[in-house]
């Protein structure tokens, strides 16, 4: 089934000590055929996976899969990064520095851009490829993100990659593999690393699974009826037929007829024409379904739903007819949980293991609830009823939405105010409940001053 094309052929990057030579051009064909399937790729991933540069043609010209594909790395992309080191926020100086470094990437990008082009590239290919500069024993220099479907991984003796062949354009490097176990990928020269992030391996080490895989026979399916649909409306908007006549035709006066019905009823201009003959009497025999009976309106539905679905999207984002005011705020919830902040964990943790290889320091990123509508709201109605059920303190819930601890916030009270302490305590052991709550005793101040150390309280 042919697709729309799209240029294979990018002008040359310019990369500060990328090294240039020819390339051999890419496959013109969007979709390889099985038995020769997209260069190098071909030889290390299995004929029922599907390849990137098939995954990003479909991506190209399938509007369901790129609208979903689009929300969730916009999403992804707008949250915050807060850096974390051994589990506490970094100095704020190395935090100015981080937040600094990632506003100016490098290659004309900011930190939003940055992050959904590796999102998209990784949800469309199964693989999104991280291209650091600089010394691989320093922090990096700038980042970029490779197109997928221009990578070319070599199977090792280890069933990882040993190598990774970018070719683009002109424009030719060469990663190989270094390390015995936690590997990393350095050009030739040593001054640029790669890093493949994805969720999980296919059927070959290394190579992230497309989602795609899943739901490929739903979108050539999509496809298919899009061909269809527009073959019919280019006909005339009605399905093959056979127009006969009763009386016995020359060869010259049906091909004639036949000249005369493509000019005249044909194409979406002519749809809704009448055609009236000179003489003789015709009779048009329909001979295949009709456009009712291909019920493109539920092909349509289904093959979206099947899209969204394996994506984690919530049908009710996609869906204007089933939204209602209720569902539609559980349901942008609902993304965040399962579609959005899992990718964000993905990409986010890619990029924290590369800055830990090159820093030999522990580094781990967490997205900002609080600086996102849908989380910070989400975060409040948890607090809410954590504190509403008496399973946390005040300051406990003040903390999940990020607000500083106020005094006396640290008790756990009942509805009527009461503490909860006074629930704990044995009757057959009056006071001692409460002791072991309170803590040790302490003096009680007098009016003077002064410590009277006959009086004790317990609270």
């Amino acid at each position: 089934m042919p697709l729309l094309g799209f240029r294979d052929q990018l002008s040359a990057l310019s990369i500060q000590g990328a090294e240039q030579k020819d390339a051999v051009s890419a496959p013109i064909n969007a979709r390889p055929p099985p038995t020769q399937m997209a260069g190098i790729y071909g030889l290390f991933v299995a004929q029922t996976e599907i390849t990137p540069r098939y995954a990003w043609a479909l991506y190209e010209n399938v509007a369901t899969l790129a609208k979903v594909v689009d929300l969730i790395a916009d999403q992804v992309a707008g949250l915050r990064p807060l850096f974390l080191s051994n589990g506490l926020p970094v100095a704020p100086a190395a935090e100015k520095a981080l937040n600094q470094f990632f506003g100016r990437p490098g290659f004309n990008r900011d930190r939003r851009r940055l992050i959904k082009e590796l999102a998209v590239q990784m949800l469309v290919t199964g693989t999104g490829y991280l291209a650091a500069y600089g010394n691989p024993r320093m922090s990096p220099a700038a980042l970029d993100v490779l197109k997928s479907m221009y990578v070319n991984p070599l199977q090792g003796s280890g069933m990882w990659p040993s190598e990774y062949n970018y070719t683009e354009g002109m424009l030719n490097k060469y990663f190989t593999i270094v390390g015995a176990s936690d590997f990393r990928w350095i050009d030739e020269n040593g001054l640029a690393e790669l890093v493949p992030i994805y969720d999980m391996d296919g059927t070959r080490r290394g190579i992230g699974l497309s989602r795609l895989s899943a739901v490929k026979m739903d979108v050539e399916l999509r496809l298919a009826g899009t061909e269809h649909n527009t073959s019919l409306l280019q006909n005339g908007a009605r399905p093959t037929g056979a127009l006969s006549f009763k009386e016995a035709l020359t060869v010259e006066q049906r091909e004639d007829i036949k000249l005369q019905l493509r000019e005249g009823m044909a194409g979406t201009r002519n749809a809704g024409k009448m055609f009236v003959f000179g003489a003789g009497e015709a009779e048009f025999l329909q001979m295949s379904q009709s456009a009712k009976d291909m019920d493109w309106s539920n092909l349509v539905k289904l093959v979206e739903d099947a899209i969204v679905a394996r994506y984690n999207v919530p049908i009710t984002l996609y869906n204007v007819s089933a939204q209602t005011d209720n569902n539609y705020e559980t349901a942008w919830m609902q993304f965040y949980d399962n579609s959005v902040l899992p990718t964000f964990d993905i990409i986010w943790g890619g990029i924290a293991r590369l800055l830990q290889d090159r820093m030999g320091v522990d580094l781990s990123v967490k997205h900002d609830t609080l600086a996102n509508n849908t989380l910070a709201k989400q975060a409040a109605n948890r607090a809410t009823q954590l504190k509403s059920g008496n399973l946390i303190t005040t300051n406990e819930a003040r903390t999940l939405i990020g607000y500083e601890p106020i005094i006396g916030g640290d008790i756990i009270s009942d509805p009527l105010g009461q503490p909860m302490e006074d629930y704990f305590t044995d009757p057959a052991e009056p006071g001692e409940a409460r002791a072991r709550i309170a803590g040790p005793p302490r003096p009680e101040p007098v009016p003077d001053g002064k410590p009277d150390e006959k009086r004790v309280w317990l609270q």
